[in-house]
């Protein structure tokens, strides 16, 4: 039995906010539900769109 490692080295090219963007959707959601998470949902937003991936 085989399991791939989610570990990757800091020197790969590896975009964190890229993965993040994916979840652009789930974010929203967060946010109109006013979860309590809702407020880092937003900061997380703000800052994709700063970085451009909004």
């Amino acid at each position: 039995m085989s399991s791939q490692s989610t570990f990757r080295s800091p020197d790969s090219d590896h975009d964190p906010w890229e993965e993040l963007a994916e979840h652009e959707e789930t974010l929203e959601m967060l946010i109109e539900e006013d979860v309590p998470m809702a407020r880092d949902a937003e900061i997380l937003l703000e800052e994709l769109e700063k970085r451009g991936y909004r």
